[in-house]
């Protein structure tokens, strides 16, 4: 099924001839044959990049390690196991909490903050956001979507938007392209 959907989702790229097949998941799947596969339980802090052309096997890490340079979108494959390993992976229809020490005003559409931030190409780990509770940044820019979107989200949960906004940080959610 795959094979038959690459010339659509990958304009340009191989055809049948140069494809592989890769198993996964009880699962046979055709991938250009020059791209690079990566099984992610093998590399747990590998870097679930969309900037480059791979193919991604399993469910991103929630610790991955992804440079700050990252940008743009090639056409990366990620094939996710059928259930999905990541407790609480959801929507996010968290409206954000304001601070009451925080340097903000109040409109009728919300909370307004002025003060630092900071953003990273895949949105931190709660162990990192509670590590940067200690420095000036009280607000944090999380990626969600957009054509030069170069990182996955592993952690960018119900739950993490939940926790982070209860913690005091302040969630800027931007759309990159």
């Amino acid at each position: 099924m795959l094979a038959a959907l690459l010339p659509l989702i990958l304009p340009g790229s191989a055809s049948a001839s140069e494809e592989r097949s890769v198993r996964f998941d009880g699962r046979t799947i055709a991938v250009p044959a020059e791209w690079p596969v990566y099984r992610l339980k093998q590399h747990p802090g590998m870097c679930v990049r969309l900037d480059r052309r791979a193919v991604y096997l399993g469910t991103p890490s929630a610790q991955q390690r992804c440079p700050s340079d990252a940008i743009g979108r090639q056409r990366a494959i990620l094939v996710e196991p059928r259930r999905s390993q990541r407790p609480g992976a959801s929507a996010l229809p968290v409206a954000p909490r304001p601070l009451a020490n925080a340097s903000a005003a109040t409109s009728s559409s919300g909370a307004i903050f002025t003060g630092l931030g900071f953003d990273a190409c895949t949105a931190p780990s709660a162990q990192a956001m509670s590590a940067w509770k200690r420095s000036p940044y009280r607000s944090v820019g999380v990626y969600i979507g957009g054509l030069n979107r170069a990182c996955s989200q592993p952690n960018l949960t119900a739950n993490w938007v939940a926790s982070q906004t209860a913690a005091g940080w302040y969630l800027i959610p931007t759309y990159v392209g």
